[in-house]
């Protein structure tokens, strides 16, 4: 009554889910070996040479700290620059610098634009063109008189601020369009 009996299944699954799960700890202690997480040295405790090297790494933070204090005091004293919430064209120039006619710049029909500004958020509206939602995007400061534009179609170019009050609004900005224009505005 010797008869070979023969495996089910669902012996055959579990046998190649325990191979996988065999192979699989092998592969993450070699890894674990080759790669030093499993070394001597990381289970040392701290000797003085690593006492040493971090009490240097917190006199070093802590300098940092009171450099970065100092700088903060420094820029307090200038007033944060802002932008008003609406600024009206007042010129145009193209590419290459030269002043041109709002009316040719942005056609005939051209009557007056605007450029808001807020929440983080810019838009340069033409009553002229068809799709003014293409024209808006983010902005942020880069200095006192430096902001970048990031256009939802994904350009990127630079606002110059050129007069600011005593509050620290921008009274007047130079905004470069995705398509090389830039205008001068004023607040409205």
């Amino acid at each position: 009554m010797n008869q070979k009996q023969k495996s089910t299944p669902k012996a055959k699954m579990l046998t190649a889910v325990l191979l996988i799960l065999f192979l699989g700890s092998c592969a993450v202690l070699i890894f674990a070996v080759c790669t030093g997480q499993l070394s001597r040295e990381n289970n040392q405790t701290p000797t003085e040479t690593t006492l040493a090297l971090e009490t240097t790494a917190k006199v070093e933070t802590t300098a940092a700290a009171t450099t970065e204090t100092e700088t903060t005091a420094t820029e307090e004293s200038e007033p944060q620059i802002t932008f008003a919430s609406q600024y009206k064209f007042e010129s145009v120039r193209d590419e290459n610098g030269e002043e041109m006619d709002l009316m040719v710049a942005f056609g005939s029909n051209f009557a007056k634009g605007r450029v808001e500004f807020e929440n983080d958020r810019f838009f340069i509206s033409l009553p002229v063109q068809s799709k003014p939602d293409a024209y808006g995007g983010t902005y942020s400061f880069l200095s006192q008189t430096e902001v970048e534009l990031r256009y939802d179609n994904s350009d990127i170019k630079t606002a110059t601020i050129k007069a600011t009050d005593d509050q620290g609004v921008v009274t007047e900005v130079d905004v470069t369009m995705s398509s090389d224009f830039v205008i001068s505005c004023v607040i409205a």
